[in-house]
């Protein structure tokens, strides 16, 4: 019997795990004009500042970073750096903005200056990190990636899978899940993480190590029938056709329970359709 596969695209996967990581990150998504709103906010409270407001211009420096305001952000770094000239923050945030703009050989330069200055500085050697990374060197950014996770007391879920995926490019995949496992022994399974990790586990055809991560994204999720039905998937793609069957079906059971205008989204009636179509295959009788 010919099993038709449901084809799950990898830019699908890959879109939707960058949009678990804009949840799990939300100053990274926010909409410009909630960027605008807070730096009018700021703006307010520098103007009303009775004392050094240095930490005040470096808060709006990173919020027209984020608007990609570069000569404004510039110039409220340049303030708070001549408010308070001990501020390392400012560097590190000023390197950043070269970064972000494209200037990369400026921005490793200012980071490899805060580093040797202050070599306690964790978010720089993050920042380094990145930089190689935009310049296709994984290899030298994994140290920087590692340097920056062990001097960092509370360090950001995105920088585990952001060393991850430099391992990754340095061929180093069992070290990558180490590194998303040390994640989420800090931050619990969250999707960003085991969703990278599945991802691996599938390219090295650990079946039973992706089911387990699968199950564990499966228990967060509160819509579970996208990935009940690619948990029939990988069963099937393994020859596991029972406990595939049982998979779609509880995809769909989990459409059933969705409210009718959920159910009728052309994404839901495309992936009933593809279940639905799976399920007929073990009706027929196998081709000799």
């Amino acid at each position: 019997m010919k099993i038709a596969l449901i084809k799950w695209d990898a830019e699908w996967l890959r879109v939707t795990l960058l949009a678990a990581f804009l949840i799990a990150a939300p100053q990274r998504g926010k909409a410009h004009g909630e960027t605008l709103i807070q730096i009018a906010a700021t703006t307010r409270q520098i103007e009303s500042a009775t004392n050094n407001a240095a930490h005040l211009y470096l808060q709006r420096g990173e919020l027209y970073r984020e608007h990609q305001d570069w000569v404004a952000a510039e110039a409220d770094y340049a303030r708070a750096a001549n408010l308070n000239p001990k501020l390392v923050a400012v560097d590190i945030c000023r390197a950043g903005m070269l970064a972000d703009s494209g200037e990369l050989e400026a921005a490793e330069a200012l980071f490899d200056k805060v580093i040797a200055r202050s070599k306690d500085e964790g978010e720089a050697f993050i920042g380094r990190a990145r930089v190689l990374m935009k310049v296709n060197q994984p290899q030298a950014a994994v140290p920087d990636f590692q340097r920056g996770l062990e001097l960092l007391q509370h360090p950001q879920p995105e920088y585990f899978l952001e060393l991850a995926q430099a391992l990754v490019g340095d061929r180093k995949v069992d070290a990558a899940l180490l590194s998303l496992d040390a994640g989420m022994r800090k931050f619990g399974p969250i999707f960003p993480l085991q969703g990278y990790a599945l991802d691996l586990e599938l390219e090295r055809q650990n079946t039973e190590a992706a089911l387990v991560r699968l199950d564990s994204i499966i228990e967060l999720m509160t819509r579970k029938e996208s990935w009940l039905a690619r948990r029939g998937d990988i069963l099937l793609a393994a020859g596991r056709s029972e406990e595939a069957q049982k998979s779609y079906r509880a995809a769909l059971k989990s459409i059933d329970l969705l409210p009718p205008r959920l159910q009728q989204s052309p994404s839901m009636v495309e992936l009933q359709a593809r279940v639905h179509a799976v399920l007929e295959t073990f009706k027929r009788p196998a081709q000799k």
